[in-house]
């Protein structure tokens, strides 16, 4: 991380000294862990302060939570809420562009910022919308935006045609890509994304400014195919504690483990183990244990077995689903 930081600093003095910027500002979407990216957000944050740099970490929500990883950083919090939590018509809006969320960073930027402040982007299409691109504007040259997803520059965030299950090989908001009915839900929702899409664009050119990391060498590609030059793009992998010393062969194992959030992975189990899958998982039993929260009388493990499929399906329910812990959905 210090290593891209690096990039940004003056070229003036010992590289030691270029490595200590004044001040890290990590803006994210939420600071309760969500997903990967918050994570990752969360992290950084942490590992940034133990090393003696400032941090500052910008979320677009109301920054309650008791989370430890923040406890040596500055916290500003818009107190947004995530757009599938508001009202419709006012989610459409603040989901294209967040009036508050600009004016709350552009005031932090003009209160606080030095030479020598980086600036690292994380999450933004939940609450933040296209608006914090129009406020980092004036520091485009110390800014940081991870790519977690393909939504800087994809509509539906995946380069996935959800209705036809397949990947997509179309340029982002070409013709045929915004004739194309590819989004989760349905086509006014892409059609919707597409605007978002086109405002983020106008507000902020990408190819000519900021840093973009992929958390992967593969997405370079695609990042490169939706309009951001290869000069400008990174790769910085995740970080991650290996279980094992070695590598495990999984491939001679019979045990199918995934450890992540609750998707719709678990839900969905006997729809993906059917067609061509069904022979190979006939046999296998699954199930799920939640961490975190649940709601009073609900076990942590509560499944059932489906006779026909031989696959348990999962049925874990949170009391609060905001504060979603991790699941571990198996087949055994």
């Amino acid at each position: 991380m210090l290593q891209v930081i690096d990039r940004y600093r003056p070229e003036s003095g010992s590289r030691k000294a270029r490595l200590a910027p004044d001040r890290v500002v990590i803006i994210n979407d939420v600071s309760q862990v969500r997903g990967g990216a918050t994570n990752v957000a969360l992290h950084s944050a942490a590992l940034l302060g133990e090393s003696g740099i400032p941090v500052t970490y910008f979320t677009g929500d109301h920054g309650l939570h008791a989370e430890p990883r923040l406890r040596n950083a500055d916290v500003v919090a818009v107190g947004g809420e995530h757009i599938l939590r508001t009202a419709l018509p006012r989610a459409a809006l603040d989901g294209l562009y967040n009036v508050s969320v600009e004016q709350r960073l552009a005031a932090w930027i003009a209160a606080n910022d030095t030479p020598g402040t980086i600036y690292h982007l994380h999450g933004w299409s939940k609450i933040l919308s296209p608006s914090v691109f129009h406020a980092l504007r004036p520091v485009a040259k110390r800014l940081i935006v991870n790519a977690h997803d393909f939504f800087l520059v994809c509509p539906n965030g995946g380069y996935f045609n959800f209705r036809s299950e397949s990947p997509c090989a179309l340029r982002p908001m070409s013709a045929l890509c915004l004739l194309s009915s590819c989004d989760r839900r349905n086509y006014a929702h892409k059609l919707w994304r597409s605007v978002r899409q086109e405002i983020r664009r106008a507000v902020f050119d990408l190819a000519l400014g900021a840093k973009v990391l992929a958390v992967h060498e593969g997405m370079l590609p695609h990042l490169e195919r939706g309009g951001i030059p290869r000069a400008k793009l990174a790769t910085l992998r995740n970080p991650v504690t290996p279980w094992h010393p070695r590598r495990i062969e999984a491939e001679r194992n019979k045990v199918f483990l995934f450890v992540g959030r609750r998707l719709q992975f678990c839900d969905d189990r006997r729809r993906a183990i059917g067609g061509r899958s069904r022979h190979i998982l006939r046999s296998l039993r699954s199930g799920c244990f939640q961490q975190g929260p649940v709601a009073p009388g609900i076990q942590r493990r509560a499944d059932c077995f489906d006779e026909r499929s031989g696959v348990r399906q999962c049925r874990t329910l949170l009391a609060e689903p905001e504060r979603m812990g991790a699941t571990t959905c198996f087949a055994l």
